[in-house]
């Protein structure tokens, strides 16, 4: 379990994909689609129904601003609903069905943007999907030769004020003029207090980039305790499908990292695939077979497990060993609470681990691959796995 761990990371997924314990999505959003024509352009939201997609895009410059009066159709907000059978509704913006007429001429003028952009919103989906399935693509060789990434410091430098300068009539006042010298040197003890501020910050984040590098060097030559630290920021700072625990600890005087993986559970797997309609407007929602959503399980969990191995071995150049095990919540079938339960564990040699093709890992299937490297597991045919005992360290 993860609590057996010194040290715990989340790992953060990328803007692309979002996949959490409630489902996948892109961004979170209402059910269904809209469109807006107006003068100020046209705006389309869509939903896939079963998927929880919701984004808004501007369509490009309005054609309909350019056509009619302000109470034509062609000027007025047009709401496209998305039915969960997948067929389009058009409404005005206060919910209320078109006209025939109308909308014939929304589909007329507007249909082959919403259809380009439907088509464009179905594949934007179909590739997040990949992304997830396919996680070990991106994965380091071992010979990798990390690089030290300063961070800049971000905050730019106070902006010299302007001096107030003296009027006719300052010039001609002794009090007026008092007032004004004041005044500018009240503006310039403010600003060389915030330069001091500033420079205190700037120094402050230039030690720790001083300090982050030191920990670089030290994590590459096999400090520990800088090796833990290290790790868990490197995990960080790589894009992950869903937001990702990892528990770690390194063992061996550094020889050995042990990895501990929250893995989502296989009802968090997207089940719909979508594509627009070859006629009308729509999109076509297939409903996937359990066996496929099996499968496509197997792939991303195991792709989870070989995207860190290969991630720790790339960050830690001392470390000969990786274990890995990845757990889920499943339900007690004898009291029916939740608990943590291991679905795979695999010990993986450095050596071992060089020996993979890094240049050609398009024709690396994950599951396949941990098997050949002497996974424990316990999988039936159909793809059901059973609970099992994880390795103990290296």
């Amino acid at each position: 379990m993860s609590m057996r761990f010194r040290k715990s990371v989340k790992l953060a997924p990328g803007l692309r994909l979002n996949m959490s314990k409630s489902g996948m999505s892109l961004t979170a959003g209402p059910r269904g689609a809209s469109v807006t024509f107006g003068k100020q352009g046209a705006y389309a939201n869509v939903g896939v129904p079963g998927t929880g997609i919701s984004v808004r895009q501007r369509l490009g410059a309005s054609s309909t601003a350019r056509q009619g009066s302000p109470s034509s159709p062609a000027t007025k907000q047009i709401q496209i609903g998305l039915r969960d059978d997948g067929k389009v509704t058009l409404r005005d913006v206060d919910g209320n069905p078109l006209s025939s007429s109308e909308e014939e001429k929304v589909r007329r003028q507007q249909g082959d943007r919403i259809r380009a952009w439907l088509e464009e919103r179905c594949e934007y989906w179909n590739q997040g999907i990949d992304e997830v399935l396919q996680l070990h693509l991106k994965t380091p060789s071992p010979d990798t030769k990390l690089g030290f990434k300063e961070r800049p410091f971000a905050e730019a430098k106070p902006s010299e004020p302007d001096e107030r300068k003296l009027g006719f009539l300052d010039k001609f006042s002794g009090k007026r003029r008092s007032r004004v010298e004041a005044q500018n040197a009240e503006t310039a003890r403010a600003y060389e207090e915030e330069l001091t501020r500033w420079n205190a910050r700037r120094a402050a984040h230039e030690e720790q980039e001083a300090n982050r590098r030191r920990k670089f060097d030290e994590a590459k030559q096999g400090n520990v305790a800088v090796m833990e630290s290290f790790l868990g920021e490197h995990l960080a700072g790589v894009e992950w499908p869903r937001e990702t625990l990892v528990s770690y600890s390194v063992e061996d005087s550094g020889a050995c990292v042990v990895l501990d993986v929250d893995l989502p559970e296989i009802e968090d797997m997207p089940r719909q695939q979508a594509r627009v309609a070859s006629r009308g407007f729509g999109v076509l929602v297939k409903e996937k077979s359990d066996a496929q959503v099996r499968k496509e399980y197997m792939t991303h969990i195991h792709a989870v497990a070989f995207r860190l191995v290969g991630e720790t071995f790339a960050a830690l150049p001392t470390v000969r060993a990786v274990v890995c095990s990845g757990y889920s919540q499943r339900p007690d079938p004898a009291s029916g609470k939740v608990r943590d339960e291991y679905l795979y564990s695999v010990r993986v040699a450095r050596e071992a681990w060089s020996s993979i093709s890094f240049d050609n890992l398009k024709a690396i299937d994950p599951v396949v691959c941990l098997e050949q490297l002497g996974i424990r597991r316990k999988m039936s045919k159909t793809g059901i796995l059973e609970a099992i005992e994880p390795l103990q360290g290296c």
